[in-house]
């Protein structure tokens, strides 16, 4: 959380029936935010001899709330009263402004690798937000991949190189 407190306080009425305003001037400005972020996993693991199988799920929680106001005005009635009662209401502005976002994720995710050497991955996301209108607040996504790790062959031997992967993926990002 933050505060801050800005004022300047200049002049004083010549006469303390407070026919004549003084020259001074006053600020107030307050601002709160507060977020959070929550994520919760699971995973299973289970080998099929030389099949090893892994699924992952996820969920995503988040939220933003920012509070904040400023008030100000000029020519103070009373000297040394730093106050907004202090200045004539027709003096004085305030402003105002709260914002909230939330966001929430779903995410499943599988693979699978055959002998440490072909994997397969599979992965669907569903993703939230309020930053978004109600028709289009939701929105899913998907990837798949594919990959053969040739240095695990038998067959493969270069000097010097001890990983040599080649792989494929597609999918959508949002």
């Amino acid at each position: 959380d933050f505060w801050g407190l800005y004022r300047t306080d200049l002049g004083t009425p010549t006469d303390f029936a407070g026919t004549q305003e003084s020259s001074g001037s006053f600020r107030r400005s307050e601002s709160v935010s507060d977020s959070w972020y929550a994520e919760i996993q699971g995973q299973l693991l289970r080998d099929f001899g030389p099949l090893n199988a892994r699924t992952t799920f996820r969920h995503l929680m988040e939220s933003d709330e920012d509070i904040a106001y400023t008030a100000s005005g000029t020519g103070f009635i009373v000297g040394g009263v730093p106050s907004l009662n202090a200045i004539p209401s027709a003096n004085t502005r305030g402003t105002s402004s709260n914002s909230q976002g939330r966001a929430m994720g779903f995410i499943w995710d599988n693979s699978f690798a055959y002998a440490d050497r072909y994997i397969v991955s599979i992965l669907g996301r569903r993703d939230g937000s309020s930053a978004f209108g109600a028709d289009r607040r939701w929105h899913n996504y998907y990837r798949t991949a594919f990959a053969w790790r040739m240095a695990q062959e038998r067959w493969f031997n270069v000097p010097g190189v001890d990983e040599f992967k080649l792989s494929y993926a597609r999918g959508t990002a949002g």
